[in-house]
């Protein structure tokens, strides 16, 4: 049987629809595989992400839709100004929540009805547990002058929260690396030694 030629049509070109993620009015970035994931301790009651695309034609409509890529469940959006969608995030997860964010275009192209989708992924990791921190020393000495270094490891990017009798705490925020050194001066006091 010969190859039989197809009646000609015509194909609108795709057009992708750039966008913007943010979580409680923080933009969020997509890493080199253009996955993006963002780290919390907990979920706080207002917790929204936002979705704001780049354009807004009134020629053309534009819808969002957000789905569980774990339970396949639809999340609800809600119109966010003309070039944007918000939804809530879950409270019912555990571990991590994996999302489809899908943006959809519909315009109209030679007479013909046509709708174009763009998706990105965005996975919000729970991480509840509080960092264990490793200290070098067992005991850390202060010299004559009251001055001491504390040093050992944990998580990167983790805040350490340290306090002395009778003193304000700092915080220190913990490197790329892991490593945690803190200098820090011991104010005598009665019934300090």
């Amino acid at each position: 049987m010969a190859p039989k030629q197809s009646t000609p049509a015509y194909l609108p070109e795709y057009e992708k629809v750039e966008f913007d993620i943010s979580y409680r009015q923080y933009p969020l970035e997509p890493d080199e595989n253009g996955m993006y994931t963002h780290s919390v301790r907990e979920i706080m009651e207002d917790a929204q992400v936002k979705v704001d695309w780049h354009s807004q034609s009134s020629s053309k409509t534009y819808s969002c839709a957000v789905t569980r890529t774990d339970t396949g469940e639809e999340i609800s959006t809600e119109q966010n100004g003309p070039v944007g969608a918000a939804f809530d995030v879950p409270e019912n997860f555990v571990g991590s929540l994996p999302l489809r964010i899908e943006v959809n275009v519909t315009r109209t192209d030679n007479g013909a009805t046509v709708t174009d989708t763009t998706v990105k992924y965005l996975t919000i990791i729970l991480d509840d547990v509080a960092p264990v921190v490793t200290f070098d020393l067992s005991y850390f000495y202060a010299d004559e002058n009251g001055n001491f270094t504390v040093t050992g490891l944990t998580e990167p990017g983790t805040t350490i929260r340290y306090a002395l009798p009778m003193q304000d705490g700092n915080d220190i925020k913990v490197g790329d690396g892991g490593a945690s050194p803190s200098a820090a001066h011991l104010r005598m006091a009665k019934g300090l030694c």
